[in-house]
């Protein structure tokens, strides 16, 4: 089951980027994201249904999700245009890619880790990106803060994955376990 939703959660990623046309089913469709997102997790967790390949799918469905979200940020707002969330998205972008590609080296897998400063970067882009879609109004102090905690917690994953000898998607920071 868990599975199931991470494999919804990508299909819906792609398909939103067809819908921003349509209110009512982008809305919905993000709805559903940000909540199948909480459900794989959780039914995995709660159920002992945790396996590589859920990691993997929901790792994907994330990847999927948030690239989703960038185009339709570029393809419907003034976000190119504006300098310090060029920056912010490139750098969370080649931190991101160069921590796919350690865990691919290092672990043999491909895979996000699952830490708080993940977690809460999903959230703040979750909240963020519809409001600026949605009202095509870039806000500076928010927008600076997930930026900020995008890097950092890509810097973070990227320390836990250099430092430790055995791969833990669910790690949940670089001091907690």
């Amino acid at each position: 089951m868990p599975n199931t939703i991470s494999l919804i959660r990508l299909l819906i990623s792609i398909v939103l980027t067809f819908l921003f046309q349509y209110p009512g089913l982008f809305i919905t469709g993000y709805f559903l994201c940000g909540i199948s997102d909480v459900a794989d997790g959780y039914l995995a967790r709660r159920y002992k249904l945790e396996t590589r390949l859920g990691e993997r799918l929901d790792s994907l469905g994330d990847t999927a999700f948030c690239g989703a979200v960038l185009y339709l940020l570029i393809a419907y707002t003034d976000i190119i245009k504006t300098q310090w969330a060029i920056i912010g998205i490139a750098m969370v972008t080649i931190l991101r890619v160069i921590n796919f590609i350690i865990t691919r080296a290092k672990f043999k897998t491909w895979a996000a880790m699952h830490t708080w400063g993940n977690k809460a970067t999903g959230i703040l882009l979750y909240l963020y990106a519809p409001i600026v879609l949605i009202f095509n109004t870039i806000l500076l102090i928010p927008g600076l803060v997930l930026c900020f905690i995008a890097i950092v917690s890509s810097i973070e994953e990227m320390v836990i994955l250099l430092t430790v000898k055995q791969y833990d998607a669910n790690q949940k920071g670089i001091f907690i376990r």
